[in-house]
């Protein structure tokens, strides 16, 4: 439950970050306003791999899968291997080239940067008028651009390749274009997953949609969305 519960937090830390980020990106242009703007994208991508993970991990109790708490996840063979066996709607869900899949790749290419060479602004000088772009590390460059391919166009995403013949991505765009593709795969992973097989669960007592009370009525449910960015 505590796992489960941390995934939807992390979504909601996320989407925390990516208001400062948005902060960051309305003020005047500088290289400190830039690298604090990618330190609030890096934190979002972050948390939002944390939730795709997190819920990996609710996968892995709830069909008593084997091997090493380290090796789950949706990026392990072996894992999705197993997962296979217990689930075959999950795993196809989050199979390799598959909608939601891409939804997490989206996240995880360019966290995973967290191993190698980070996120970094380039000054760009138009006339009298100075810009800060993002440049996406050289090793990541062909794994984004073939996922975006095929969920539309890399511009599509705030993702461009410039006259310098570098790749850059607009952190502010990015995280909103992907955020309702992230929400949508979280969603379809957690209804593919029989929580109601857990010891001591009734599940006549499980929600299967948002408690209809004062404060999580219909017409507040959709001001967070609004506000969120999310419908």
């Amino acid at each position: 439950m505590l796992t489960a519960q941390s995934a939807m937090e992390r979504l909601e830390r996320s989407l925390r970050a990516r208001d400062r980020l948005h902060e960051k990106l309305q003020l005047p242009a500088s290289r400190d306003l830039a690298t604090e703007a990618i330190f609030y994208f890096d934190v979002a991508l972050f948390m939002l791999g944390g939730a795709f993970d997190g819920l990996a991990h609710v996968a892995h109790t709830v069909h008593c899968l084997g091997g090493p708490k380290r090796a789950v996840g949706w990026g392990s063979s072996s894992w999705m291997k197993q997962l296979r066996t217990a689930n075959r709607h999950l795993e196809q869900l989050m199979t390799l080239g598959q909608p939601h899949r891409d939804a997490r790749e989206l996240i995880a290419i360019l966290r995973n940067t967290i191993h190698e060479e980070a996120l970094r602004t380039v000054s760009w000088q138009t006339g009298a008028t100075r810009t800060e772009r993002v440049v996406v590390p050289a090793g990541i460059e062909a794994k984004l651009e073939t996922v975006l391919a095929r969920i539309g166009t890399p511009a599509d995403y705030g993702v461009l390749r410039q006259a310098d013949g570098r790749l850059y991505i607009e952190p502010g765009m990015y995280l909103e274009r992907i955020l309702p593709l992230v929400v949508a795969a979280l969603n379809a992973v957690m209804d593919a997953t029989p929580v109601d097989k857990l010891p001591g669960v009734d599940p006549s007592k499980l929600l299967t949609a948002p408690p209809d009370d004062q404060m999580f009525n219909a017409t507040i449910r959709r001001r967070i969305r609004l506000l969120s960015g999310i419908t």
